[in-house]
């Protein structure tokens, strides 16, 4: 593991498979899981603001693909590597990951246009768009929907919350 950075609150770790964002209390851990075909550092802005709240966040380095066989193997891979209190699945669900989970759903057509017009170069990888209509199906239940292409700040802080609350952890380190 190497450390790409060092604050006050929190550090930031990578290896060939992983970005960790460890604060320097850790109150629980968060595997991170982003829409298919969106490259994880485009989310970390939501990584840093659990990590400030004292979650541990673990995510891909790479983009996760949207085939389902191989996004369960590349999944199962990462959930191997640690012991979470919680999986975080954005845009989709993969059903049962022997873990407590949550899953924010993308309404409508949301998830897949994140993968066709992304305005922020470099966010998404290119991948057969073919392979990834299961997506917007699977987070039927998803425990909060966004209604945004992209998550905004207020988004974000919803997530953070929601997965405080999930973690009995919603007095911990909110005004962060």
């Amino acid at each position: 593991m190497i450390e790409i950075f060092s604050g006050d609150e929190y550090r930031v770790y990578v290896n060939d498979d992983v970005l960790i964002f460890s604060p320097k209390i850790i109150n629980g851990i968060t595997l991170l899981l982003p829409p298919p075909g969106v490259k994880p550092q485009f989310y970390s802005i939501l990584a840093v603001v659990l990590a400030k709240s004292g979650i541990e966040v673990v995510m891909p380095r790479r983009h996760l693909p949207c085939n389902q066989s191989r996004i369960k193997q590349v999944v199962n891979k990462l959930l191997e590597r640690g012991n979470y209190d919680l999986v975080l699945m954005l845009g989709f669900d993969l059903g049962m990951v022997g873990y407590p989970k949550l899953v924010i759903g993308f309404s409508g057509d949301n998830a897949i246009r994140q993968l066709v017009m992304s305005n922020v170069p470099g966010a998404v990888h290119g991948l057969l768009i073919n392979d990834c209509t299961w997506i917007r199906d699977s987070a039927g239940n998803a425990d909060l929907v966004v209604n945004e292409e992209l998550p905004s700040l207020n988004t974000i802080i919803k997530i953070r919350d929601l997965v405080l609350n999930t973690l009995h952890l919603g007095g911990v380190s909110k005004n962060n």
